[in-house]
């Protein structure tokens, strides 16, 4: 051990023997210790910076579709939509009918039989005389009258 102090005085005495060359060396192994450790915090530090700005960027859009709205109004908000929604979906949805309510609508416009024609088997008259041809239409008078027959 008397070894090692021995020696750490002899290296003590060519230091001071040589004070600008040892300070040179001393600053040197300082500027390369800070460069390397600014490269790194440097990086660091970006990546941080970068982060924050993207947060900031997030809670800025955030404020934006909230009109700004604290949370818990905007929890009522989003609530209070899914309500009308639901209630706009049980209004609008189809209704079915039963078989006895499509029975009613088909009987109340069901339309009237048309009526039949009359067959005579008198020579003298025409063979098919119909109810559209009988002399109380006014419209077949109207169109024989046109035509002249």
């Amino acid at each position: 051990m008397a070894d090692g102090f021995e020696r750490l005085r002899q290296e003590a005495a060519a230091i001071v023997s040589a004070p600008i060359l040892a300070g040179a060396i001393l600053a040197v192994a300082l500027a390369v210790m800070w460069t390397a450790l600014h490269w790194s915090y440097r990086a660091a530090l970006e990546n941080k910076d970068n982060h924050i700005a993207f947060l900031e960027r997030r809670l800025s859009e955030y404020r934006d579709r909230l009109n700004g709205a604290t949370p818990d109004e905007a929890r009522k908000r989003i609530d209070a939509l899914d309500a009308e929604v639901k209630t706009l979906r049980v209004r609008l949805q189809p209704r079915q009918l039963t078989q006895a309510q499509r029975q009613a609508i088909i009987d109340r416009y069901a339309c009237p039989p048309a009526p039949r024609p009359r067959i005579s088997a008198s020579p003298t008259k025409p063979i098919a005389a119909t109810a559209a041809h009988s002399p109380g239409n006014s419209r077949v008078r109207s169109a024989s009258a046109a035509t002249g027959a």
